[in-house]
């Protein structure tokens, strides 16, 4: 177990005096009914021992000054305090192996109880539980979640305003034919050197426990996926984003990856289940965030589809439903625009015979100091040197269907 250098409330001090208050109010209703199904949750802190269980009861929580709870997370007091601050997060401190031996129960349910102790300590609004949000422009008109735009044709305000409001934006043929070959040439090209301890791509196996290339993280060293970072398209997508985002160097690992699908994946994150993309901290440092992906293959349900959760950026957001959301009907050479706290999944492919989904991803985001030091937080996800990423537990990849 690693300590981290957070600063922010005393345990015990926060539990006996802030958070009794916090509890007496009103937005505690929805959160105590949502982790109802869930039992209870506690904190031990690994130096002093000193303990809090959080038990659901009717439409509140009850503190108990002990280690009772049914699931027991055992951690550094700095850590804990890096998830009240909205620095730390449940996947993060898991894959890290930065909990203590002392933890009790399934940390699946910690990662459950995680979007519900957000919005108790960050007063974040929980996401609403009877649907998706209301959501209009600022002439109050509803917005159709599944509308599509032009980015040569239509207005920049009315894209800014879509994206601001749905946390997402699909901009129609914005790479040519011949363009998206070349994308995708570079990516294979990636692909084809890649190896599992490089430190710069993701690794899964399949059913029949090959290893397989789920993303490559250096596009930048291929000059065909480098120039990405002058284009014009790209430069006039970076004005329909929040002021003060800026796409990472191209020198940069990480900086413009490539991600393929796979049928039938058993191990990996090919198919990543409900997320948000700072899943694995940092969301009160580096967010907003915005995520760009160039389509170098249709976005279906037979290729493996990207599912967004209209709204879920502005929300504590639960794992949804499986068939929650929407499914972005992206076309080779469509892009679109994402928040990194929106809510989205990549479920598996429904056929065997393809071509797949494949993106090119790109980054855009303020300047920011990384809490933790590290290269990026996913950096955590390949911390064993051997590519292989681990499927996240408690959380589903939600079926096409």
């Amino acid at each position: 177990m690693t300590t981290d250098n957070h600063t922010g409330p005393d345990f015990v001090a926060y539990h006996r005096d802030t958070l009794p208050r916090r509890l007496r109010e009103p937005d505690i209703v929805a959160i105590a009914r949502a982790v109802e199904p869930l039992g209870s949750i506690g904190f031990r802190m690994a130096a002093s021992g000193a303990s809090y269980s959080y038990f659901p009861s009717g439409d509140s929580l009850e503190l108990r000054a002990d280690d009772s709870a049914d699931t027991l997370v055992d951690l550094d007091e700095a850590l804990w305090r890096g998830i009240v601050a909205d620095l730390e997060t449940a996947p993060a401190l898991i894959y890290g192996g930065r909990l203590g031996d002392g933890c009790r129960g399934d940390m699946g349910k910690f990662m459950q109880w995680e979007p519900m102790l957000r919005s108790l300590y960050t007063r974040l609004p929980l996401f609403p539980s009877d649907g998706e949000p209301e959501l209009k422009n600022r002439q109050g008109q509803a917005l159709d979640p599944g509308q599509h735009f032009d980015l040569a044709a239509d207005e920049p305000a009315a894209m800014r305003d879509y994206l601001d409001e749905m946390g997402y934006l699909l901009l129609h043929k914005v790479f040519d034919d011949a363009e998206v070959q070349q994308l995708r040439d570079a990516g294979d090209s990636l692909r084809s050197t890649a190896s599992p301890d490089d430190q710069a791509s993701w690794w899964g196996k399949d059913g029949d426990g090959h290893d397989v290339v789920t993303r490559v993280l250096n596009g930048g060293s291929h000059p065909v996926l480098r120039a990405l970072a002058s284009d014009p398209r790209i430069l006039a997508m970076q004005s329909l984003m929040p002021e003060g985002l800026k796409g990472e160097s191209p020198d940069d690992t990480d900086a413009i990856t490539v991600l393929f699908k796979t049928p039938g994946m058993v191990e990996g994150l090919s198919d990543l289940p409900w997320h948000r993309d700072c899943g694995m901290g940092g969301h009160a440092a580096m967010c907003p965030v915005i995520n760009l992906s160039i389509y170098l293959a249709d976005a279906t349900r037979e290729s493996g589809e990207l599912r967004f959760l209209p709204g879920s950026h502005r929300y504590a957001c639960p794992t949804p439903a499986a068939n929650a959301g929407i499914a972005v009907p992206a076309r080779a050479g469509d892009v679109s625009l994402h928040y990194g706290d929106v809510m989205h999944g990549a479920p598996p492919p429904t056929s065997d015979t393809g071509p797949f989904r494949a993106s090119v991803l790109m980054s855009f985001k303020p300047d920011f100091e990384n809490h933790r030091g590290d290269r990026h937080y996913n950096d955590v996800l390949i911390k064993d040197g051997d590519g292989h990423v681990s499927s996240v537990p408690g959380t589903q990849v939600p079926e096409a269907g």
